[in-house]
């Protein structure tokens, strides 16, 4: 009995711990977010959020707006060519279809990180202004938001990037999320009292000659009367 009330008070420490290790951040009250580089925020509670594995101006993330008129797209960390003739200096780029002309609607350099129940970033140019809303997700989508009020773009980032040290110089784990250390721990600890009582119970039945009760590995359980 000893032995299953300490297995049950080491599994609830464990959970706990990894309740605190994985704490989302939308729970982390005035979380505040420093800036690293155009595509990376530490956050006061030590956790990373790193775009850099997104980062491909070739072929940025895209989007086409609701009324299928105007696409948008967006490159973390290295600026985009927007506009004809112009340096590339842009983050979020508007492409009216119909004409196929394209607006910088923000400019790499100005990235600005906040936080509003998600990492939240923000590029300006002019009277512009295009917010990357970034959320943990397994799946990986740049959507259209909203536009409000006019030249205010909200666009929505969801990827395993935007999830707290999970994408950290490497490019997104396609198979998800991922487990926790916790969990992990978990894991480890059950196996090994799998493997003891298996183990445990061959040893007392077949080199002991144990049977019933007694081919229970637990110290102090025995079939024999006092």
């Amino acid at each position: 009995m000893k032995i299953l009330f300490f297995v049950i008070i080491l599994n609830f420490s464990i959970l706990k711990t990894n309740a605190f290790i994985n704490k989302p951040l939308d729970t982390i009250k005035n979380n505040k977010v420093e800036k690293l580089s155009n595509c990376k925020a530490k956050f006061d509670n030590g956790s990373i959020i790193d775009l850099s594995s997104l980062d491909n101006p070739s072929s940025p993330l895209s989007t086409l707006d609701d009324s299928k008129m105007f696409e948008y797209k967006f490159n973390p960390c290295t600026p985009i060519s927007c506009e004809s003739n112009s340096l590339k200096t842009s983050a979020v780029c508007q492409k009216q279809l119909r004409d196929k002309l394209e607006f910088n609607s923000g400019d790499q350099n100005t990235a600005d990180f906040s936080f509003q129940d998600s990492l939240v970033i923000t590029y300006k140019l002019g009277n512009k202004t295009s917010r990357i809303i970034c959320y943990c997700s397994e799946d990986q989508q740049l959507t259209f938001f909203s536009e409000s009020p006019k030249q205010n773009y909200q666009l929505k980032l969801s990827s395993p990037c935007c999830c707290a040290d999970k994408c950290i110089g490497k490019n997104p784990d396609k198979g998800g999320i991922g487990l926790g250390l916790g969990y992990i721990l978990i894991i480890i600890f059950i196996s090994t009292i799998v493997v003891y009582f298996i183990s445990g119970f061959m040893y007392l039945k077949f080199f002991k000659n144990k049977t019933g009760i007694d081919t229970i590995p637990i110290p102090g359980i025995s079939s024999k009367k006092n």
